[in-house]
């Protein structure tokens, strides 16, 4: 099963165009790549808008309902410090079109209802892609009145996870919250971090989940999640790895992996432990060299070769994105986002990468 991760990002420097519609800019920049892939629109199953003002989110959706209309892809959408001549960045997540029948499902729910809050873009509460589900973001909507839950982040947080968990049950009765195998929470100030991972931690220590700071989210909610699935995650492998890189700086690993190594996920932290610490490009490639032979490890030498979802955030001021652009797409040849935000799970964690590897 191929997968690929493509991105389309802007800069307002490009054209005119791009100063009055980016998003259609980014769009068409995605259109283009996915061509020259022998893929299209179709083929795309997830989409995350990175965009820099919230504020502009009614005008982006206004535009990305051109691109997709009929079961269109999942969706999550939050503000990053982006730098100032990038409004935006599309994240998009495809696999082939193919000819099984059942090779893909999609739920997809306008309506009002009781059960988990419709939709408030163009876009799909899940995607199923055979053992795989992917599920939109999902922040504190009352489903019946498709309002924020007032409570602050830890109702919010409960009330997101329950979304999650009626969707993916929708979506397929034998998976559940207990079956997500790697995803992101998004919250608006570091202080929530504990009280999310503390939810989180009531229902399921399954999955891989990295805590990300970022400016601001859709209705601005304070917590919003991002997650997939997988239908036999209780059949995967944990483990933990670290070592110490350069001087001062701390690098940990989260990784599973199913028994066949057909799926593998990591999240590869990097942390300043003293006044000593630094990264500079030296350190950057050790610690994506680290994280890329993990999430590679014990996968056939035919499929090492095969794209990975890799995206990489770092705490703005902290690192230069143009050395990490360097280290991966250069010296490594690794295509990845780079994305920045304004604090990590810890006060001294400055880097993280998360991956995916699906064959």
């Amino acid at each position: 099963m191929g997968i690929g991760a493509n991105k389309a990002s802007v800069d307002a420097d490009d054209d005119t165009d791009l100063l009055n519609n980016p998003m259609k800019t980014a769009l068409v920049q995605l259109q283009d790549t996915l061509n020259e892939r022998n893929m299209s629109l179709k083929s795309v199953v997830a989409i995350v808008l990175y965009i820099s003002s919230m504020d502009d989110y009614a005008k982006y959706n206004s535009e990305y309902i051109k691109f997709f209309s009929s079961q269109p892809p999942v969706r999550v959408c939050v503000e990053l410090p982006l730098p100032p001549h990038q409004p935006l960045l599309v994240e998009a997540l495809t696999f082939p079109e193919m000819p099984e029948r059942d090779f893909r499902k999609s739920m997809h729910v306008q309506g009002i209802s009781h059960w988990a809050p419709a939709n408030i873009g163009p876009y799909s509460q899940s995607h199923q892609i055979r053992d795989i589900i992917y599920v939109a973001g999902q922040i504190a909507l009352v489903p019946g009145s498709m309002k924020l839950v007032e409570g602050g982040a830890r109702m919010e947080c409960k009330l997101a996870l329950r979304h999650i968990n009626r969707i993916l049950r929708s979506t397929d009765s034998k998976v559940e919250l207990r079956d997500v195998v790697q995803g992101i929470c998004f919250v608006t100030d570091a202080s929530y971090i504990v009280k999310c991972r503390e939810e989180w931690e009531k229902r399921s220590n399954n999955g891989i989940i990295e805590y990300l700071v970022v400016p601001r989210l859709p209705r601005d909610a304070n917590v919003e999640w991002c997650v997939w699935a997988h239908m036999h995650n209780s059949a995967f492998e944990y483990e933990e790895t670290g070592c110490y890189i350069g001087s001062g700086v701390k690098v940990k690993i989260i990784r599973r992996w199913n028994y066949e190594s057909r799926v593998a996920v990591i999240v590869c932290r990097a942390s300043i432990c003293d006044q000593t610490g630094r990264i500079g490009k030296a350190e950057l490639l050790e610690i994506a060299e680290y994280a890329l032979t993990k999430l590679l490890q014990e996968a056939a030498e035919a499929e090492k070769s095969l794209e990975c979802a890799v995206k990489v955030f770092y705490k703005v001021g902290e690192l230069n994105p143009v050395d990490i652009f360097d280290v991966f797409s250069n010296q490594l040849s690794v295509t990845c986002s780079i994305l920045p935000v304004c604090a990590l799970v810890q006060e001294n964690t400055v880097l993280s990468i998360c991956g995916a590897r699906h064959q």
